[in-house]
């Protein structure tokens, strides 16, 4: 059994409804570069998204570039789902998180207040890559509807920005993006 709530309880919680329709009313900027950054001159997104048997995930970084050409990137979104309880091929759980990937860059690029020059993916399936640059194969109704979400959110250009550089893995990619990310938290807390 439960504790009875209180009158106290239930005053608070009426406060909070009431305020809470005013919070969309106050903007809360966040700081995605360290200070002393300068202005930014280029805006780009990295999409990151990886399946396995449990679980899928997307990580999409912003990596901002000033008028020295250096840079900063800072983590902007994360997502992790649980995999489908029956069982389903990791090809198919890579598609799911490419199409997450997609659906959280355009959700980045509509909230975000700055201009991205460039929003490119990364996954490790060749498969996905075959699947998304595919224009004459019919596919199955799970990957094709997909595959047309993938097709319908993102622009002709950034459909070939699905990739993995052949000689790396996306583990050192992620590697030194997390890198990236450490040294320019080190460097804001330095200043």
């Amino acid at each position: 059994m439960g504790r009875p709530s209180s009158g106290r309880t239930f005053i608070g919680l009426a406060k909070l409804e009431k305020c809470t329709p005013r919070l969309a009313e106050r903007p809360i900027r966040r700081c995605y570069h360290p200070p002393q950054f300068g202005p930014i001159t280029r805006a780009e997104l990295h999409a990151f998204s990886d399946a396995s048997q449990r679980a899928i995930g997307v990580a999409v970084y912003l990596r901002l570039f000033n008028c020295k050409e250096e840079h900063s990137v800072s983590l902007v979104f994360g997502q992790a789902k649980v995999a489908p309880i029956n069982p389903i091929s990791i090809p198919l759980l890579e598609l799911c998180g490419a199409v997450l990937a997609v659906q959280a860059v355009d959700r980045i690029t509509k909230e975000i207040d700055m201009e991205i020059s460039e929003a490119l993916f990364y996954t490790d399936s060749k498969v996905v890559l075959g699947d998304i640059c595919n224009e004459s194969r019919r596919f199955h109704i799970y990957v094709a509807n997909r595959v047309q979400t993938i097709r319908k959110i993102s622009s002709p250009d950034q459909r070939g920005k699905f990739h993995i550089s052949h000689d790396a893995s996306l583990h050192t990619i992620l590697s030194s993006f997390r890198t990236h990310v450490i040294l320019s938290v080190q460097q804001g807390r330095d200043s």
